[in-house]
């Protein structure tokens, strides 16, 4: 009898997991009536157990746009690791003489999508400190770590001048602590009515070529001011009209994220007390086997950059970390080649993405494919690995206004939903999706994986409007 007794109780615990049919099935109509059938996919698993609890079409490939960068991001934390650190390393072909280097100096990049003006600065430094209060040559960048095209394979030629499609270099900086490598932000405030307004440029005055075309016009006009790149320059159009009162700001990709770099690198150094030799100038060479290393400078650990990427969806930050796992872990550092080495770690990892198409690390791509099933299995069985706790709390939480904690939800499950939803967003032209952990107001959590496509309306409020249920009712 106690045997029995034993049987029966297993098979209750065994069946918990699951949904009852009526509610799985009332859960599945739901989801059907608000977010869609045929353009659309769900998969839900128990936290607890792994278990399955609903999917539908969760076995078809769909542009998962952002949401690949969970895929990213986990092969970047656990090839990686969270002390990982980008390094800068600074060459001479020259020596030193009474203070004077008498030859080129080099920087060596390595993908730090960290590195800002400060950073050049304390470089600066760093060869004064060592007796250099001149350089006669010139300053030349190697951005060779990485090859292949800087551009990531998913932008549209309209999209390059934007601040999310920014071109990925070895060599590159960032003009904030959001760590948007590749731009420059121009801030344009109204001067005196009929004149042009006044042009600013963060980190500080670069090597765009600004054109002012505008005019600053009375309080209460219409602010019709654009700040756009020319494609395939560095010349930015700023047109329109501003009024008096307002100001308008943009993040300007920049046409070669290593030459923009040296010339800061430039600046950097004669503000470090370094002067610069008459006809010194700066452009790309890669360095030779016999040049003296000067010093390295190390960014900070990719554990405390992580949060700034995952939570809000830095397109530069993953193409930049897929680059980097190709060259330490397949020895050449493109996006092909760090796709390759996520997908071993995967397969090694008993966490197979047999269906994933990955030509990126941002998800910009339309080519990327993966399905809730996979994704959603994976997010399940991460919660295993060792440094869940880092990478979980690199997600957006629902509701948090805090930008660095609720991210790109921040404006999504407000209210009595604040803090049930950590997860990360996608969205591509069509292309809406949700994945990450949920937990419900009674006390069950789960792993939920949402992908649609081909939309002509957004389905973010009807995503959310799915979730919410989850969260309510069970």
């Amino acid at each position: 009898m106690k045997q029995w007794t034993v049987v029966v109780v297993a098979l209750m615990l065994s069946v918990s997991v699951f949904l009852p049919e009526a509610s799985a099935n009332a859960l599945q109509q739901y989801f059907e009536q608000t977010v869609g059938k045929g353009n659309a996919s769900v998969t839900i698993e128990s936290a607890s157990t792994g278990q399955r609890v609903l999917q539908v079409n969760g076995d078809v490939p769909r542009q998962p746009a952002s949401n690949l960068k969970l895929a990213t991001g986990f092969g970047a934390m656990y090839m990686l690791g969270n002390h990982y650190r980008f390094k800068t390393e600074v060459y001479t072909d020259g020596t030193v003489e009474n203070g004077v280097l008498k030859g080129h100096v080099f920087l060596k990049g390595y993908g730090d999508p960290t590195l800002q003006l400060q950073d050049l600065q304390s470089i600066g430094q760093a060869l004064k400190a060592q007796g250099i209060h001149k350089i006669e040559g010139h300053i030349l960048g190697d951005d060779s770590y990485f090859v292949g095209p800087q551009l990531s394979p998913g932008v549209k030629p309209y999209e390059e001048t934007e601040y999310y499609a920014a071109r990925v270099s070895a060599l590159t900086m960032s003009p904030n602590e959001d760590f948007d490598a590749g731009t420059i932000i121009v801030e344009v405030k109204p001067s005196q009515v009929g004149y042009k307004p006044l042009v600013y440029q963060l980190p500080g005055y670069s090597n765009l070529n600004i054109i002012n075309n505008s005019t600053t016009t009375k309080k209460g006009t219409k602010n019709t001011l654009s700040i756009k790149r020319k494609l395939g320059t560095n010349d930015v159009i700023i047109s329109g009209q501003l009024p008096m009162g307002s100001s308008k700001k943009e993040w300007v990709t920049v046409a070669d994220p290593t030459v923009t770099t040296l010339f800061y690198a430039r600046s950097a150094f004669q503000k470090a007390g370094i002067e610069l030799g008459k006809g010194s100038w700066f452009w790309r060479q890669s360095i030779k086997p016999d040049y003296k290393l000067l010093y390295t400078h190390y960014s900070r650990p990719l554990g405390n950059m992580y949060a700034t990427f995952m939570k809000l969806s830095n397109n530069v930050m993953a193409d930049t970390f897929l680059k980097t796992l190709g060259a330490e872990r397949k020895g050449i550092g493109d996006f092909a080649n760090g796709a390759a080495a996520v997908k071993e770690y995967f397969e090694a990892s008993y966490m197979p993405m047999n269906s994933m198409v990955m030509v990126d690390g941002s998800g910009l791509s339309e080519k990327n494919r993966l399905t809730t099933n996979e994704l959603a299995t994976f997010l399940n069985k991460a919660r295993k690995t060792y440094a869940f706790s880092s990478y979980y709390a690199g997600l957006p939480v629902g509701g948090v206004s805090d930008r660095l904690i609720g991210g790109t939800l921040k404006n999504r499950f407000q209210g009595r939903y604040a803090y049930h939803v950590v997860a990360k967003t996608g969205y591509i032209d069509g292309v809406y999706t949700l994945s990450g952990y949920v937990k419900t107001r009674s006390g069950n959590e789960y792993v939920v994986s949402i992908m649609t496509e081909n939309n002509r309306s957004s389905k973010i409020g009807s995503i959310d409007q799915f979730v919410k249920h989850l969260i309510d009712y069970y």
